[in-house]
């Protein structure tokens, strides 16, 4: 009898789908959470991209030194209206101006073996920062300047497995651009810099 009632339970099938189910759901859900989330993460990349793109076209108009704070706000405005989670505490936006392109981004000159500072040898400091970096000023600048204009925000993510992968909850991002102010007067004479030793 007892033996009839165990064969009897081992082919019986009925409900294996629910358990199946239940054992393949959770992961089911956390993949595609996790999509999700990746999704949403190159999606806001793209959007502050955008923004930035967007002031930057329109930083290089002549009113550029009086309409920074508003080209701010737009970045911060466009970026807000896809995570209502961020303040403006949430970016870090910084301007470094050169006097061309050529010169943007790239290391203050120096003697030393193809050009990099190394113990012995001697840089130009060409904003007097009294270290060796890229050279540039802070700032928009003045007519004729490039200017690196960089927006880095950290938010909060709107999908919670993101610490279930390795991932932060709040993110960073970052977007930059390059631009050259109009030509609205004359370009302003730079500051031929100070030779130091390398550190």
């Amino acid at each position: 009898m007892i033996r009839k009632i165990l064969r009897r339970i081992r082919r019986d099938d009925r409900g294996a789908t629910l358990i199946e189910f239940a054992l393949v759901a959770p992961v089911m859900l956390v993949v595609i959470m996790g999509l999700l989330d990746m999704t949403y993460r190159i999606y806001a990349n793209a959007i502050l991209q955008g923004a930035v793109q967007k002031a930057g076209r329109m930083a290089t108009l002549a009113t550029n030194n009086t309409s920074q704070v508003a080209l701010d706000t737009a970045v911060k405005d466009a970026f807000k209206q896809v995570n209502s989670g961020v303040t403006d505490s949430s970016f870090v936006i910084t301007r470094r101006n050169y006097a061309n392109f050529t010169n943007a981004d790239k290391m203050e000159p120096s003697t030393g073996p193809g050009g990099v500072c190394a113990s012995g040898y001697t840089y130009v400091d060409l904003n007097n920062s009294n270290t060796y970096d890229d050279g540039a000023q802070n700032g928009q600048g003045g007519a004729q300047d490039a200017v690196l204009y960089t927006v880095q925000v950290t938010y909060p993510t709107p999908f919670p497995v993101s610490s279930l992968y390795g991932a932060s909850r709040t993110p960073t991002i970052r977007a930059t651009t390059i631009l050259r102010n109009q030509p609205f007067t004359t370009q302003g004479a730079r500051n031929a810099g100070t030779t130091r030793n390398c550190p």
